[in-house]
């Protein structure tokens, strides 16, 4: 009996692990699509930018959701997601300080209060949300001095070249680093 325990401990891990996955890679696809629709303007970088920031946070916030369906399989009285009302109240602050409530120690709750820390997961926010619920930002457009040839928005945004490319290698190094420590955290519970 403990031989098919433990085979159906190790397929419900490699299903939360492919869940996990398969979460985090499609959220950015479909939220693009849909966010490139509602922010659809004659300006071609408000759309591209509102695409960006909305898909990549997305798949951070997913990424909390899914970590949350994680701990409802292992613990559905700590990660209640039986009511309507239990689904509103995920959010990646819940989901941490419910793993630091029951999973404290485990590499996976030292991610999450770090991520929700950093300073590229405020920024990410701040500008999501202001591409989301206001407007677009206004810029800053320098043609000379110190600054010259450079645009910022007003929220502190440098607009250049490496807009999108370390805002993504952040991104990936986030998914990578949670998605390595949720590996190990299902191996060890779960198998």
């Amino acid at each position: 009996m403990s031989g098919q325990s433990s085979q159906a401990d190790g397929m419900l891990s490699r299903y939360v692990l492919k869940v996990v996955q398969t979460i985090t890679s499609r959220s950015p696809i479909w939220l693009t699509e849909q966010v490139s629709i509602r922010c659809l303007v004659n300006d071609s970088f408000k759309t591209m930018s509102c695409s960006y920031f909305f898909a990549g946070f997305a798949a951070v916030e997913s990424y909390f959701y899914a970590l949350f369906s994680l701990g409802g399989l292992l613990s559905p009285a700590n990660f209640p997601m039986a009511t309507e009302r239990d689904l509103r109240k995920i959010t990646p602050k819940s989901t941490k300080d419910k793993y630091v409530q029951c999973c404290n120690g485990e590499a996976i709750t030292a991610n999450l209060a770090r991520l929700l820390s950093d300073t590229q997961y405020d920024e990410w926010s701040r500008v999501r949300n202001t591409l989301a619920h206001r407007s677009a930002p206004g810029r800053f457009v320098y043609t000379g001095g110190s600054n010259g040839n450079t645009a910022q928005w007003t929220i502190g945004v440098d607009i250049d070249t490496n807009t999108t490319q370390i805002r993504r290698k952040w991104l990936l190094q986030t998914l990578h680093s949670l998605m390595v420590d949720t590996k190990a955290f299902v191996d060890k519970r779960v198998v």
